[in-house]
């Protein structure tokens, strides 16, 4: 089903604070396999306050890094010149295609909604989960009922000697439930 109202609106918000933080991220290509994180979170300041930076490597081999900064306007200073010749290397800043930790802003932006019980939601509940299980529990206290007592057993803690269970009548009366049914659940709501 396609997302409609509310739905709608937080899908549409989401894409764009995502887009908004892919803007603000840099590619950064050309570095050594020596370069680490303060090296070049020192050369990035230079642009702007730096939000964080991933470094990996990519499928060749060849070190890059993803830098996030704080303003969309320090990303578009490192992205506006060709290369930067640092210590003997070059290197490039490109507009990113994904964010520095894609995982963890899908974590943040989860939000649950809280469950609707209208009365049709809540039969379909009572109907295909509650049903079933209070079958098997009425069914269960039932048979409970219908089982003889054991006879002979071991003293009680105070000493006293078993109670025989009295002997039950051949025709037992059916099992009656003293609690609310159904029903009277549904005519409350």
């Amino acid at each position: 089903a396609e997302p409609q109202g509310v739905q709608l609106e937080y899908m549409r918000r989401y894409k764009e604070q995502m887009e908004a933080k892919r803007m603000k991220t840099v590619h950064c290509a050309g570095l050594a396999e020596d370069d680490d994180e303060e090296g070049l979170r020192h050369l990035c300041k230079q642009f702007g306050d730096v939000e964080a930076i991933r470094m990996d490597k990519d499928g060749d081999g060849k070190a890059f890094a993803l830098i996030e900064f704080k303003e969309y306007v320090s990303a578009r200073t490192a992205t506006s010149r060709l290369g930067f010749k640092v210590d003997g290397k070059t290197l490039v800043f490109t507009e990113s295609k994904t964010l520095v930790n894609a995982h963890n802003y899908v974590e943040q932006s989860v939000h649950f909604q809280s469950p609707v019980f209208d009365q049709q939601t809540t039969q379909v509940v009572f109907n295909c989960h509650l049903n079933p299980k209070l079958a098997k529990a009425k069914q269960a206290a039932a048979e409970l009922f219908k089982e003889p007592g054991k006879e002979g057993g071991a003293a009680d803690a105070e000493g006293a000697p078993p109670v025989a269970a009295p002997e039950r009548e051949e025709k037992e009366r059916p099992f009656e439930w003293a609690g609310r049914s159904e029903k009277d659940l549904f005519r409350e709501l």
